[in-house]
């Protein structure tokens, strides 16, 4: 891996690989499984965004505080950057305290009730249906994490806009899509 493009190449790989692995797991309704599969797939998001801040201070020769403040723009320009903005700050409480940012919940299915008509009004017969009820995985609302500090910047409230209470998939895509776009 010296190359540049290398690098990249594997932190790629490493975050498509995690992030097949998640769903697997969701899709399998292991949800304790899942729920691992989300801190790797937080990890290369964070690889490759420490990735693209070093290749923006080479080829810039520019410091870490100036490189970081340029990243920050570019991520605030669409929603899927400030999607991955977001995970980043969860991802440091997810690593740094150890904490499970995400929850399963049961989304409750339908129930149907009917009658089905007999010859005597007085004799139909009360039908319910139960239809759907699933389980998902989702992130946990700003309120059960642990507060914010002074690192946050602000991204835990990205995390609580684009994030929280959603089903994992969704904001983890948009980062992916994120990342994955980035000019070569």
């Amino acid at each position: 891996m010296g190359s540049v493009s290398g690098a990249r190449d594997f932190g790629e790989k490493g975050l498509a690989r995690a992030y097949e692995r998640l769903v697997s797991e969701l899709d399998a309704g292991r949800t304790d499984d899942a729920m691992l599969a989300i801190a790797e797939v937080l990890h290369w998001c964070y690889a490759l965004d420490e990735f693209y801040l070093a290749a923006l201070m080479a080829s810039e020769q520019t410091s870490k505080d100036s490189a970081r403040r340029w990243w920050r723009q570019v991520q605030g320009a669409s929603d899927e950057g400030e999607a991955h903005e977001a995970l980043g700050w969860v991802r440091n409480v997810s690593t740094h305290e150890l904490v499970n940012v995400t929850h399963p919940q049961t989304i409750p299915g339908q129930m149907t009730t009917r009658r089905t008509p007999g010859r005597d009004p007085r004799r139909s017969t009360q039908i319910t249906v139960a239809r759907g009820g699933y389980l998902v995985v989702s992130w946990k609302p700003l309120g059960d994490l642990p507060p914010p500090d002074s690192r946050a910047h602000g991204r835990d409230q990205l995390y609580a806009r684009l994030v929280a209470d959603r089903e994992v998939r969704h904001p983890l895509a948009a980062a992916m899509r994120f990342l994955f776009d980035q000019p070569r």
